[in-house]
């Protein structure tokens, strides 16, 4: 069953991490052909079809 999935702080290893999320089960769509730039936190909430959150912040800004 497909899934859909926000990654925040999407920078260099937020890309490593949605690739690696949309080849676990590759039955559809793989990176780039299905993302969309969705741009404020707002707009993560107001999404009723996501499944789930992967946060891929910088490590400087992870808590200790």
């Amino acid at each position: 069953m497909p899934r859909s999935f926000a990654v925040p702080g999407t920078g260099r290893t937020g890309k490593v991490h949605a690739s690696a999320m949309a080849l676990a089960k590759a039955e559809g769509p793989t990176s780039g052909s299905f993302c969309r730039d969705i741009r404020t936190i707002q707009a993560i909430k107001d999404a009723d079809d996501l499944d789930s959150i992967v946060i891929c912040t910088m490590t400087d800004t992870h808590a200790d």
